[in-house]
């Protein structure tokens, strides 16, 4: 489950990384994806991966490489390394599990192979939709379509 409101004990909440992560956008030093891009054509983004890390475009046999290792079904055989066993196995050494949190990095499956047919109740709709407005006042964006309209046009051209 994911916060909707920043709790100020461990992080904050979705809509203020929403934020952040509009507001990094514009640092030479990040690149911000949309993760919709990325899950409909993921190797159309890879040469943008490469040129901001530095390193040439893939050739086809690289891409192909990546999309299978990438793919839902090949994580699926690795599930270990996605699902917060080390992050919560390192919280609890260091002693900084917060309490509160807890539940959130407890190792789960995190890779579903299979379509869910979940869908928000109107109740969570509406709650979604009231807590924008902390997305709104801050980067100007009256939706989520909106905002990563937005993200994709702010580094329209690769530095």
């Amino acid at each position: 489950t994911v916060s909707t409101q920043s709790t100020g004990t461990s992080g904050s909440s979705l809509w203020d990384f929403y934020v952040d992560f509009f507001k990094a956008a514009d640092l030479d030093n990040v690149l911000v994806l949309v993760y919709e891009d990325m899950v409909s054509d993921l190797a159309s983004q890879l040469p943008r991966i490469a040129r901001f890390i530095g390193i040439d475009a893939p050739d086809q046999q690289l891409i192909e490489r990546v999309l299978h290792m990438t793919s839902k079904s090949e994580m699926a055989k690795h599930e270990s390394k996605f699902d917060e066993s080390w992050t919560f196995e390192q919280l609890n050494k260091l002693g900084r599990m917060p309490a509160e949190d807890a539940a959130s990095f407890v190792p789960a499956t995190r890779v579903h192979t299979k379509a869910h047919a979940d869908q928000l109740s109107d109740e969570a709709a509406k709650a979604i939709a009231e807590r924008w407005s902390i997305v709104r006042e801050a980067v100007g964006c009256d939706s989520y379509a909106d905002f990563t309209q937005a993200l994709r046009e702010k580094k329209v051209v690769d530095k």
